[in-house]
């Protein structure tokens, strides 16, 4: 314990010189009774430590003598090597021994439902994967009942009758999101209402909500989730008394998971039978709802943007006197919104090609269009790589391209069946080479996909390696729950090891030849995984020379 007069006061923050010395100074007055100065130092250590740990950054010296985490987001004086540490994962105050395992899954052609049930509406996702991977599909039956189908299995077996929802569907539409457990429908409610529910991933239903009602017609409708709180922002295409000869677009949101909702906003206000707002298609960046969607008028016909509460129209692209239909749109990892759609132009008129443009400024200006291939319907997603894809009806059946460099280049196309109705998974966090997408055929709905999922498993043993500056001398007091050892090492030695209740301490049992940059390793055991996320790490306390 004399490397303790290594710690110099003044490599601390200044907050703590004058505890420390009085500490220190405490120690030294000990002399040679070895047990007492051992309680000491552990004072010291736990003491300035946490005392540390409590700090604002701005108080901490970066080359100081301590160090900890808690496990929570706060660590200081070493950093955690996520390179050599092995089966760990560190989350709400805890180190868990943990390993993510990829699960490859292919699918090709596999049946949702044996009928001919519509998917049609790609502006409202019809397909969503929940964090367990259970994966949930909604279609119309074309008269009076909207239904969910639910796979546990990537639908590698027909899929299950999870939700009837008894809503007129002969024309109206119906969309789905969700936040990772819980399933999120808003739908047209026959001609006059638009509705939400929601249900637990094992079947209970939240009560239902009206978000609008009294419309004399509705089209298309959108649902989107913000991933970074949860909120709910829906849009739709409508007609009402106010406005009885156009298709305009409203807009409502709900900010605690769907109880309540806001007062609906009528976002344009077109009254001629000239005039339409139509097929929204909603994303949200940066906490922003941005609305895609079709205006269409004798002589003008854009794929609009609205950001936010304006309801000043962003051109994404004028057609003129060209009809642009159908747009939908997804975000990537990096905050760019990328927008897909159907439309006419003078060279091709009149048969739709597939088109694209992105905005990297959430919404407000967009790259030229780029027109791709003979198509209608698109639905466009992107994977946690960032690559992009387009899956798309043509007349010989269901396609998609892709784009692995940010939309300047796309691939060929690859074909996938005959059908029509695609309808792509939005989800970025998801590694897919071929987009999880859902067709309707001439018989069935079928589903299409391959990706690999990543599920965690508990382990029985683990590493956590922390790399610490210079120096020959390390002491440290690690605080564990459950069933799990811990054994330390630093630069491969051993060290010096007792347990305390719930708390290992950990020396170095000799000094190093000089001080140089360190390695501290846990390695961390328990007798089996019967006690869960119950067997962790909760905290690291210590100091060096």
């Amino acid at each position: 314990m004399s490397e303790l007069n290594k710690l110099q006061p003044d490599m601390l923050g200044t907050a703590f010189k004058q505890e420390f010395q009085q500490v220190k100074d405490r120690v030294n007055e000990l002399g040679n009774d070895t047990g007492a100065m051992a309680t000491n130092v552990s004072g010291l250590f736990r003491e300035i430590a946490w005392l540390k740990l409590k700090q604002p950054a701005e108080d901490r010296v970066d080359d100081g003598v301590l160090f900890a985490d808690d496990m929570n987001g706060t660590r200081f004086g070493f950093e955690l090597n996520e390179v050599e540490s092995q089966k760990i994962k560190i989350r709400d105050g805890e180190m868990l021994m943990i390993e993510d395992v990829e699960i490859p899954h292919f699918a090709t052609d596999e049946v949702v439902v044996n009928q001919a049930y519509s998917t049609a509406g790609n502006g409202g996702r019809k397909l969503v994967r929940l964090q367990s991977g259970n994966q949930y599909v909604a279609v119309k039956n074309g008269t009076t009942n909207y239904l969910i189908y639910k796979s546990e299995d990537g639908w590698m077996t027909n899929g299950v009758l999870f939700a009837t929802l008894a809503e007129p569907s002969n024309s109206p539409d119906i969309a789905l999101a969700t936040d990772g457990s819980k399933v999120f429908v808003i739908l047209v409610a026959g001609s006059t209402a638009v509705k939400m529910y929601s249900y637990t991933e094992d079947g209970a239903r939240d009560p239902v909500k009206a978000l609008d009602s009294s419309q004399t017609a509705i089209g298309r409708i959108s649902l989107a989730i913000d991933p970074t709180n949860g909120h709910l922002h829906a849009a739709w295409a409508s007609k009402n008394a106010t406005y009885p000869n156009s298709f305009n677009i409203r807009y409502t949101k709900s900010t605690d998971g769907g109880v309540t909702w806001s007062t609906v906003e009528q976002k344009t206000a077109h009254n001629a039978s000239s005039i339409h707002g139509t097929e929204p298609c909603i994303v949200v960046v940066n906490s922003t709802p941005v609305i895609l969607y079709s205006f269409q008028t004798n002589g003008a016909n854009n794929i609009f943007a609205m950001v936010g509460s304006s309801t000043a129209n962003r051109t994404v692209h004028n057609g003129a006197v060209h009809v642009q239909s159908s747009p939908s749109g997804v975000v990537d990892k990096d905050g760019v919104i990328h927008v897909a759609w159907q439309g006419v132009d003078a060279e091709v008129s009149p048969d739709n090609y597939i088109r694209y443009s992105k905005s990297v400024d959430g919404g407000i200006t967009w790259s030229p269009m780029k027109r791709f291939r003979l198509g209608k319907d698109a639905s466009i997603s992107t994977n946690s790589k960032g690559h992009i894809f387009i899956t798309y009806n043509s007349y010989s059946g269901c396609y998609f391209i892709k784009s692995i460099d940010d939309g300047v280049n796309w691939s060929e196309p690859y074909r996938r069946i005959t059908g029509s109705g695609s309808s792509s998974l939005d989800d970025s966090s998801l590694n897919f080479t071929i987009p999880l997408t859902i067709h309707g055929s001439v018989n069935s709905v079928v589903f299409n996909g391959e990706w690999i999922e990543i599920i965690e498993e508990p382990r029985t043993s683990a590493t956590a390696v922390y790399d610490i500056p210079s120096t020959d001398f390390v002491g440290a007091f690690v605080k564990k729950e459950g069933a799990v050892t811990a054994t330390a090492f630093l630069n491969d030695a051993p060290m010096d090891s007792t347990l305390d209740g719930d708390e290992f301490k950990f020396e170095t049992m000799d000094l190093l030849p000089s001080a140089v940059p360190a390695k501290l390793r846990l390695e961390l055991t328990r007798p089996n995984t019967t006690g869960e996320e119950n067997d962790a790490i909760t905290r690291i306390l210590g100091g060096r020379s």
